[in-house]
């Protein structure tokens, strides 16, 4: 009997074992997740934890609410020369701490973090200061010559900034962005003599710095186009053309020269009107041209008599025009009684062919880059009868139309 009792409790025992289950659900083949650790620091959503402070400093204020006593301190290196963090400890609860900054007088941002630590928990304040804005320059003057040429300008700047400049001969050349902190200009050659003055002003928001560029003047130049003219009888008016990068001024010796004021049109020429001689003799008169140094140039005028009735003398032109080519000339000469002829300008000569009825007329390659003009006299032995012969050169750059033997083709 006893046997037959046994086995049926045992199959009972092991069923009870094997159809029973562990409380919550878990086992070795069927493991439960931890039950999540308390939020130790609590900080609202309306809380800034990246406040950014002016460069003039202060205070900004964080709340929270700790579940254990807590700790806040400035973990950022050298930040606690700037910042400071109070009260540094608290109880569990509603906490505020305050995060006091120093001025910044540097013109870099710079950054801090204060720790909040509670109950192994931690929470981050990113603290940012701005930066003292400003802009300067590494000179407050620039000094060329008077050849001109490119100069920079370096400037520290922690904002945006533009340029104005003073003086229509400076330019901004520079193809480099503001960004690079490098200004390039150019300054064009002062012609004149006298020194002159221009300014960069950089400007950004309410800071501005103005560089002073000065440059030399030039040496003095001063010369004339011609220094003598041969007139007619019958008078003429005569053009001197002067280079000058200074002031200049023109007087005459002669009652019978004039100035011709409305008669120029460009400001380096000087008109003069010659009156006629009426008289048989030949005359001269001379006109000075002095620059502000008082540097002056003459120009000789000389003027023919008036011919005698039974001498005459004639050309077979009164003008030549030549290009810029090394080139010669002739020029039929008829006259009762022998001649003879002079060249105002050592580029420009002037012979008697042996037959006595041509005059040969050479002039040298014009290099000069100007139109240039001399004049050839002729006149008779006895100096009865004068005429002039007025030539003219082209610079190479030129575009007349000369035919083969130098002389402009006229229509």
């Amino acid at each position: 009997m006893k046997k037959h009792i046994l086995i049926p409790l045992a199959v009972i025992f092991l069923s009870v074992i094997g159809c029973s289950k562990p409380e919550n659900g878990g086992g070795k083949d069927n493991p439960q997740p931890p039950a999540p650790p308390q939020e130790q620091i609590t900080i609202p959503s309306t809380v800034d934890v990246t406040p950014v402070v002016p460069p003039e400093g202060g205070d900004s204020k964080i709340t929270f609410t700790a579940a254990s006593a807590w700790t806040a301190s400035v973990i950022s290196t050298k930040a606690d020369s700037w910042v400071d963090v109070n009260p540094k400890s608290g109880n569990p609860g509603p906490a505020e701490i305050k995060i006091t900054t120093t001025p910044n007088d540097t013109y870099v941002e710079r950054n801090a973090t204060i720790r909040i630590n509670c109950g192994g928990q931690t929470k981050d304040i990113v603290l940012t200061q701005k930066q003292l804005d400003n802009i300067t320059v590494t000179t407050d003057k620039v000094e060329l010559g008077a050849e001109g040429g490119t100069f920079t300008i370096e400037l520290k700047s922690n904002i945006d900034f533009s340029y104005e400049i003073k003086g229509d001969w400076i330019k901004y050349v520079s193809t480099k962005a503001y960004t690079d902190k490098t200004l390039t200009f150019s300054a064009e050659p002062n012609d004149g003599v006298q020194k002159r003055e221009g300014s960069v002003t950089v400007k950004g928001g309410k800071f501005s710095e103005t560089v002073k560029v000065y440059q030399s003047g030039g040496e003095p130049t001063f010369s004339i186009s011609q220094n003598i003219f041969n007139i007619g009888a019958e008078g003429d008016t005569v053009e001197v053309v002067v280079t000058s990068n200074i002031g200049y001024h023109a007087t005459s010796n002669a009652d019978w020269i004039h100035a011709v004021e409305t008669k120029a049109t460009r400001t380096e020429s000087l008109w003069f009107t010659v009156d006629a001689n009426t008289s048989d003799e030949s005359r001269s008169g001379v006109i000075v041209i002095c620059n502000d140094n008082e540097v002056c140039i003459p120009v000789t005028v000389n003027q023919d008599g008036q011919p005698s009735e039974d001498v005459f003398l004639e050309l077979g032109a009164y003008t030549l025009e030549f290009d810029h080519q090394e080139r010669c000339s002739q020029v039929k000469v008829t006259s009762n009684e022998s001649w003879s002829a002079v060249s105002s300008a050592s580029w420009c000569t002037a012979a008697k062919i042996a037959s006595g009825n041509y005059l040969d007329v050479c002039v040298k390659a014009n290099d000069t880059g100007k139109k240039r003009t001399a004049q050839i006299t002729v006149k008779t032995d006895k100096g009865a009868v004068k005429k002039t012969l007025t030539v003219s050169q082209s610079p190479q750059e030129g575009n007349e139309d000369f035919g083969d033997d130098g002389q402009i083709k006229w229509d």
